[in-house]
C-alpha cells in the first residue's frame, strides 16, 4: 500500500508539472503567436497584365456622303450611292493596367489606367453605286460600281474611376471612364466605265482615300471581380463596353471580356 501511495503522488505531481509547462506554451494558451489570417486589404498601388476577347462593331451609314463626294467631280455627271451598313467582328487582345485603391472598411474607391492592343478588328461594309459620266467621245453614259469602307482599331487606352466592395477575398466592382483609340479608315469607289476614258473598254476605275494614324475618343463602362490569391497577388475577370464618337463619318463600339493577374503594393 505504501508503494501504491508513493506512485499515485508521483503521478499527480508529474501531471501538475506537465500542465504547468503546457500553460506556458503560447500556442496552447491562445497567445498572438498563432493568429487567424487578417482580411485582404485592397488599398494601395497595383499593376498587372491581361488578355481577352470581344466584338468590335462599326456603323458606316454616315460614310455614304463621303463616297458621294468622291463621285462628284469629272468625269461624273451624276451619282447615286446606296446606304452603307454595319459590321461586327470578333477579336482578341492583350495589354496591361495600373491603378490605385483607397479603402474604408469594405468600401473601395480607386482610379486605373488600362491599355490593350487588338488583333483582327478590320470591319468592312460595301454598297452599290450607279450614275452617269461624260466619256471621251463627248457623250454621257451610265456606270455602275461598288463602294467600300474599312475601319480598323489597333490600340485602346482607358482611364477609369472604380468603385467596389470588399467581401473577404472577393472584390466586385464597377467602373466608368474615358477612352481613346488609334484607328484607321479606308474608303474607295470602284466603277466600270464603258466606253473608257483612255483605257481598254470595261476597265475599272478606282478612286480611294485612306486615313491612317488617327485617334478617336469616347467613353467606357463595365463591371468586374477581383479575387485575392495571396497577400499581394490577385486575379480578375471583367466585362467592358466602349463607345467611340464620330470618327471621320463612322461610329465604332467594342464589347470586351478579359482575364488578368496583378501584384499589389
Amino acid at each position: 500500500m505504501r508503494r501504491m501511495r508513493w506512485l499515485l503522488c508521483a503521478l499527480i505531481i508529474g501531471g501538475w508539472a506537465e500542465g504547468a509547462a503546457a500553460a506556458d506554451l503560447p500556442l496552447l494558451r491562445g497567445s498572438n503567436t498563432f493568429e487567424v489570417g487578417a482580411p485582404f486589404r485592397w488599398d494601395g498601388i497595383y499593376f498587372g497584365g491581361q488578355f481577352g476577347a470581344g466584338v468590335a462593331g462599326t456603323d458606316f451609314v454616315n460614310t455614304t456622303g463621303a463616297i458621294s463626294t468622291m463621285l462628284s467631280g469629272a468625269p461624273f455627271t451624276s451619282a447615286s450611292v446606296a446606304p452603307f451598313g454595319t459590321d461586327d467582328r470578333p477579336n482578341t487582345h492583350f495589354g496591361g493596367f495600373i491603378g490605385y485603391n483607397t479603402q474604408w472598411d469594405g468600401a473601395i474607391l480607386g482610379v486605373e489606367g488600362n491599355y490593350n492592343h487588338y488583333n483582327n478588328t478590320q470591319m468592312t461594309s460595301t454598297d452599290q453605286l450607279s450614275g452617269t459620266y461624260l466619256a471621251n467621245d463627248g457623250n454621257i453614259y451610265p456606270f455602275t460600281g461598288t463602294g467600300t469602307a474599312t475601319a480598323r482599331i489597333t490600340d485602346v487606352g482607358t482611364f477609369r474611376v472604380r468603385g467596389g466592395w470588399a467581401t473577404g477575398s472577393f472584390m466586385p466592382y464597377a467602373f466608368v471612364g474615358v477612352a481613346v483609340a488609334h484607328a484607321e479608315l479606308d474608303r474607295s469607289a470602284t466603277v466600270t466605265l464603258t466606253p473608257p476614258l483612255g483605257s481598254p473598254a470595261g476597265a475599272p476605275l478606282t478612286i480611294s482615300t485612306s486615313e491612317t494614324g488617327q485617334f478617336t475618343y469616347g467613353w467606357t463602362a463595365g463591371v468586374g471581380l477581383d479575387f485575392a490569391l495571396m497577400n499581394n497577388i490577385f486575379i480578375r475577370a471583367e466585362y467592358e463596353y466602349i463607345q467611340f464618337g464620330d470618327f471621320l463619318g463612322v461610329n465604332m463600339h467594342m464589347q470586351n471580356a478579359r482575364l488578368g493577374v496583378a501584384a499589389k503594393f
